[in-house]
């Protein structure tokens, strides 16, 4: 999908009307965590309608109820047994549930645009509020890992050091919700886009290499965590060009060959995850936006306690439903991981009359399928609630009706194994006493305060426990200092420098973390780059840049051009411009604060 509409970040592309899922918005501040204040929202929820003129909703009132859905289901070590899934004992499972957000996405923008991670998986468990899912898949986008922001970003996004940072701040509170909420997650290395890259290129290898090599053996103690490879694979296609003229029949033999050639490059990855993670099951996509499932249970993967997905949203070319993924699932364990109706795209566009009712088949037919529906949130689409967290729409009255028609069916009857997550994270060595002690954690955010011709004042976000900072500039140690910023002077206009980073603890130096800054050209204006053509100004002389569409003063048009333009590196790159909340970054919470301030 194209940021072509509202204040709305949306990550994927429309190709050929058959790329499944997932519009990607921008968040930070819709519904409440259960239990905070929510006096405010009634002016913040302005942000969102800015672009149409609404600023009257508030939110409802906080949740409430604490009854899990899961709460009295265990959640053991499950394997696959032919084409189903089945607890220690032999019981059949069968897990139902939901899509939510990446959880560095809603933590981010929490809590005044979205809820806190934890609180999605909270209440898309939570019975008293009508809710029963057994499972709950994580989206993790290597954007997000990386911090990069909206749209596509070429591998390798992201560092060891960033995903480390990402699942201790992000993944392992969300781990932990599910497992005290008795259901289990699927944590999905999610990774789309219709635009490449091709799941052949060698830098897309070595980011899953190092996905899987950190996220396996961390979760890997832990009963209730599937492990999904790869979201969504796309090209390449076995003489074919993606594009729009093309209409390529799964089942041909090109399809095949397709399948064929997917299945020998994804295999190194379905074997690293499994020396990692000897027992957890293993989900595995397929070509053309894990829609190709029709080829799994003719071709399997090599490995024991293998799943395969498919998504589908409405696309006609995949139906009947069950030709294309009732099929394998007679065969081998089949996890709808995306599927949906009534998001405003033309592969999106649908009714419960006609989809619901085909979803609804589908999976009374073919009642071993596993599914999680796509999205438990109000702007990823298509979405099945509003921005109080209430269904809004056909599909969210579908999705929970029908995770509580069987609730209650195809449940384990074991007791859970997974410890409380944290401890040794899955170490493979069980025994940890001789292990060196971890390094410092390097500073993990970085930003310009201000850049001249001749110097660069640099910030970072804090490290709890550090002693002192290093600052390197080129290589070089430039100063060492307590405070969290430094200013280098003596540089040379128009030049870009490397930036290095690192925390000092005691007698322990962390890894140097690195970024390039620049410095002003000679005679370059003072203050940020122009937005859409225009000069953002600063009308109000306290050096934050509140006009952003020259009309010498702060008005609503100014706020909705500032979020539909908050990731931007325009914006997202000159805190010192746009730092409203004073926190040291550039996020949505700027926006809400400008807005409270007309």
């Amino acid at each position: 999908m194209s940021d072509n509409t509202t204040p709305r970040e949306m990550d994927e592309q429309v190709q050929n009307g058959q790329n499944s899922t997932t519009g990607r918005a921008r968040h930070d501040n819709i519904g409440k965590p259960r239990g905070h204040d929510t006096g405010a929202w009634t002016r913040r929820n302005f942000v969102k309608a800015a672009g149409v003129g609404a600023a009257t909703a508030g939110l409802s009132t906080a949740f409430s109820g604490s009854a899990a859905a899961g709460e009295n289901m265990p959640t053991p070590w499950l394997h696959v047994d032919g084409n189903l899934v089945k607890d220690p004992e032999g019981n059949e499972v069968v897990l139902r549930g939901v899509n939510v957000v990446d959880p560095w996405r809603a933590n981010r923008d929490a809590p005044y645009y979205k809820m806190h991670i934890d609180d999605y998986v909270e209440l898309a468990t939570n019975e008293d509020e009508g809710w029963y899912s057994r499972v709950v898949r994580l989206p993790m986008q290597p954007q997000d890992i990386g911090k990069h922001g909206s749209g596509a970003v070429d591998p390798v996004a992201f560092t060891e050091d960033e995903l480390l940072t990402y699942l201790e701040e992000h993944v392992d509170s969300v781990v932990e919700k599910a497992r005290e909420r008795g259901a289990y997650i699927i944590l999905d290395y999610h990774r789309h886009y219709p635009d490449g890259p091709d799941w052949t290129e060698p830098a897309l290898d070595e980011e899953i290499r190092l996905f899987w090599n950190v996220v396996a053996p961390r979760y890997n103690d832990q009963s209730h965590v599937l492990f999904e490879v790869y979201n969504e694979p796309t090209t390449p296609y076995a003489g074919h060009d993606l594009g729009p003229e093309n209409d390529i029949d799964i089942r041909d033999p090109e399809g095949e060959e397709t399948w064929l050639h997917w299945r020998e490059t994804a295999q190194p990855w379905v074997d690293l995850i499994r020396e990692h993670a000897a027992d957890n099951l293993i989900l595995i996509g397929s070509p053309s936006w894990s829609q190709w499932t029709y080829w799994a249970d003719e071709h399997e993967f090599e490995g024991e306690n293998l799943a395969y997905t498919g998504h589908v949203y409405t696309q006609e070319s995949l139906r009947p439903l069950g030709e294309y993924f009732g099929k394998p699932s007679e065969n081998v364990p089949v996890f709808m991981t995306e599927f949906g109706f009534g998001g405003p795209e033309p592969y999106l566009q649908g009714t419960r009359e006609v989809h619901g009712q085909q979803f609804s088949d589908l999976y009374t037919e073919y009642d071993s399928m596993h599914w999680t529906a796509w999205c438990f949130d109000f702007d990823w689409e298509p979405s099945m609630l509003d921005r109080d967290y209430e269904i809004k729409n056909e599909w969210g009255e579908w999705t929970q009706e029908h995770l509580e028609q069987w609730a209650d069916d195809d449940l384990p009857q074991v007791e859970s194994e997974s410890p409380p997550v944290g401890g040794d994270n899955g170490d493979d060595d069980d025994d940890n006493d001789d292990e060196e002690p971890e390094s410092p954690t390097p500073p993990a955010d970085q930003w310009v305060d201000e850049a001249t011709e001749t110097s660069i004042e640099v910030g970072w976000e804090a490290v709890d426990g550090a002693d002192a900072y290093r600052v390197f500039l080129e290589s070089d140690l430039e100063e060492e200092t307590t405070a969290t910023t430094a200013t280098i002077t003596g540089l040379e206009a128009d030049t870009a420098y490397e930036l290095g980073l690192s925390t000092i603890v005691g007698d322990e130096e962390s890894d140097v973390v690195t970024t390039t800054v620049s410095t002003r050209s000679e005679g370059e204006p003072e203050g940020p780059p122009e937005i859409d053509g225009i000069q953002p100004a600063d009308t109000t002389g306290d050096g934050l840049y509140n006009d952003f569409t020259g009309s010498g003063s702060t008005t609503t048009t100014d706020v909705n051009v500032f979020f539909e333009h908050v990731d931007d590196p325009a914006v997202a790159d000159y805190p010192q411009y746009y730092d409203f909340d004073g926190n040291g970054q550039v996020s949505v919470t700027d926006v809400v604060d400008l807005f409270e301030s007309i």
